[in-house]
């Protein structure tokens, strides 16, 4: 089946199957699957698409179809690289173009890498809907799987400043034709946009399923990396409105499941947002007053080679409240 081909910070692939575990567990007594009879799967905050490719592989995503799917996300260069990706004539081009760059890259290296970032910078990065998607969606994954842990971060001006990557042996795998072929056939029939998490969670209502996923709200004295875009990522004014846009939807009958950073005080906001906007939200299996829980492991810090430690990670999942 499937998998991402970019790397994403917070990517879902590793905890998908606990994620749906907890789906199949039917919070607040519904279904968390989308069928035939529901209205669209939805995610605002889609980034490698690690989340819907694993509810898709463990059968939640039973319906499917440019109607039935929107994916969603504020980066630009990103979606042109999805949607780009959806046309099979264009996935033979990216992986001609990728085998280019993989040679060229094994003779100059670091030059290279360096020599693509700042065509990255100097244009596509500024306006990509005027590039050649090929060329955008090419240069995205080459840079992805070439730069420091795989991370997207750009400076005030939004242009990419993620160093050189290594790793123990030297090599690099660039180029995985069949994981861009596979990757390709899952998303054709779906709707990707380029589009504020705002107005995605705005749109969605009745017989919509949603999966919120934003950027790690902080706890006490810890690092999340946030450097997504030259607004310097979100604060928590900014995750406070995520949280009331998803209780808001909710409550105009979506189904909504977030996923963030666990803490009694994030826990609390999510209650307070649902509370507020007159939607249901779930507790812990066993009827106890905390939310639900998943435990992942990540690195935490900004120093490289720090080990990754397990952290715990909220599930909560929202809905309208009983006719």
């Amino acid at each position: 089946m499937a998998k991402p081909i970019i790397k994403w910070a917070g990517g879902k692939t590793k905890v998908s199957a606990e994620i749906v575990s907890e789906m199949k567990s039917r919070p607040l007594g519904l279904r968390w699957t989308l069928r035939a009879e529901d209205n669209r799967y939805i995610e605002p905050f889609v980034g490698g698409a690690g989340a819907f490719l694993g509810m898709k592989r463990h059968g939640m995503i039973k319906a499917e179809g440019e109607k039935t799917v929107l994916l969603a996300d504020i980066n630009e260069v990103l979606v042109t690289t999805l949607r780009t990706m959806k046309r099979e004539k264009q996935v033979e081009e990216i992986i001609k173009r990728l085998r280019e760059m993989e040679a060229e890259f094994k003779d100059r290296g670091e030059e290279f890498y360096y020599d693509r970032r700042s065509h990255l910078n100097s244009g596509i990065i500024h306006d990509p809907s005027v590039s050649d998607s090929i060329d955008v969606a090419s240069h995205m994954i080459f840079l992805n799987k070439t730069c420091f842990n795989g991370l997207w971060r750009v400076n005030s001006k939004g242009e990419l400043n993620t160093p050189i990557g290594r790793t123990p042996s030297g090599r690099v795998t660039i180029l995985d034709e069949n994981a861009l072929r596979e990757f390709s056939q899952a998303i054709r029939e779906i709707d990707i946009v380029h589009q504020d998490w705002k107005d995605t969670l705005l749109g969605a209502g009745a017989g919509d399923l949603v999966y919120v996923d934003p950027p790690y709200w902080p706890t006490d004295g810890e690092y999340v990396f946030r450097d997504y875009d030259a607004k310097g990522g979100f604060d928590e004014k900014e995750q406070e409105a995520v949280a009331q846009s998803c209780a808001e939807a909710a409550a105009r009958g979506a189904r909504v499941i977030i996923s963030n950073n666990y803490s009694e005080g994030i826990a609390r906001a999510y209650s307070r947002a649902a509370r507020k906007a007159g939607a249901r939200i779930s507790r812990a299996r066993r009827g106890g007053s905390k939310q639900r829980r998943i435990a992942l492991k990540r690195t935490m810090t900004k120093v490289k080679g720090e080990p990754r430690k397990e952290v715990e990670e909220i599930l909560v999942f929202m809905a309208p409240q009983k006719n």
